[in-house]
């Protein structure tokens, strides 16, 4: 069957299928850095260095630990084939999908959807993304306390995020934020 016969999400879909090491790696890597940026963003408001603190692991499964990046990595992909049919039902005359993609209209859509998509899904979803951010828990250490907190099981901590070897925790009636190593945890219980 050749080009002229398919439809435009055909060919786009054919061209992932012969790419797809490639799509896969870029697609992997647009999930990483968008979870390294929300991380980053969501640990600067507690006014933590979430670099300082985190593994290289922490990030690579940052694309399958936030919701909002795979669904933003899954409308980009959407939204770059919905414009590549549009650009190929345009162009009318057989060409290979690669000059199409080297093509200035569809770089352009591929970078507007890469950057914007991510603060879309971001606004579309706020009610969804913010319910599974700051839960109520209580903490156990092992040894010590918090600073200025006799009962870890008393005040209102909220838990703020994890990385490989810390825990982030933030109580509100202080507005303090607390960074808790791993190693000192005996539990960490949600409340309900």
């Amino acid at each position: 069957m050749n080009n002229e016969a398919k439809s435009g999400m055909q060919v786009y879909l054919d061209y992932l299928r012969e790419h797809w090491a490639l799509a896969a790696s870029l697609g992997y890597l647009y999930l990483t850095s968008i979870g390294m940026i929300q991380s980053g963003i969501l640990f600067s408001r507690y006014e933590i260095n979430i670099f300082e603190f985190s593994e290289i692991n922490d990030f690579l499964l940052a694309a399958f630990r936030e919701p909002v990046a795979l669904i933003a990595g899954f409308a980009v992909l959407g939204y770059v084939g919905v414009a590549f049919s549009i650009l190929y039902k345009r162009r009318g005359s057989p060409f290979s999908s690669g000059s199409l993609f080297k093509s200035k209209a569809m770089k352009f859509n591929i970078v507007i959807s890469a950057l914007c998509m991510p603060i879309l899904v971001q606004v579309l979803f706020s009610d969804f993304i913010n319910r599974n951010y700051e839960r109520s828990v209580t903490v156990e250490l092992r040894r010590g306390s918090l600073p200025g907190i006799k009962d870890a099981n008393k005040p209102d901590l909220f838990l703020i995020g994890t990385s490989e070897n810390f825990v982030f925790v933030h109580e509100k009636k202080m507005d303090k934020t607390f960074i808790i190593p791993r190693s000192n945890l005996v539990a960490v219980a949600l409340n309900p």
